[in-house]
């Protein structure tokens, strides 16, 4: 478990908590607006895995709980495959904006909300995605 609130730890990600196939663990910050309409940062853990994974998953109780935000609808049936080999289906998306901690830029990309309630990572970036490969700099 990698979320940074909450009943989990505050540790930032090492090589010793590594999930296995994970290639990138990093923390990132993801800016939401408070209740009263102000700009805020939260922390995650971003990781990517070394696989064909063509989407961007997030933990549902990272979207609603620690970002408090409403998850969209996603009119599509999805499942998509996850580090282990086996499949998460997708209950909507959430559109974030996200940096790594330390850097000044900020990217936005769309995450689909896995149906698990409590998945073993808060965010999945896919290797398809720009952003990712800026990761590889890090």
């Amino acid at each position: 478990m990698f979320l940074l609130h909450g009943r989990r730890s505050h540790k930032k990600p090492s090589h010793r908590q590594r999930p296995s196939g994970a290639d990138i663990v990093v923390s990132v910050r993801i800016q939401t607006k408070s209740k009263d309409g102000y700009l805020i940062t939260k922390l995650g853990v971003l990781t990517s895995f070394d696989n064909d994974n063509d989407v961007n998953l997030v933990a549902p109780r990272l979207v609603t709980e620690v970002l408090g935000m409403a998850i969209q609808p996603w009119q599509q049936t999805l499942s998509t495959p996850l580090m282990n080999g086996g499949t998460t289906e997708v209950q909507g998306y959430v559109d974030l904006c996200w940096s790594v901690e330390g850097s000044p830029s900020f990217n936005e990309n769309r995450f689909l909300v896995t149906k698990h309630p409590d998945p073993p990572f808060d965010l999945i970036l896919s290797r398809k995605e720009p952003s990712y490969h800026s990761l590889l700099r890090h």
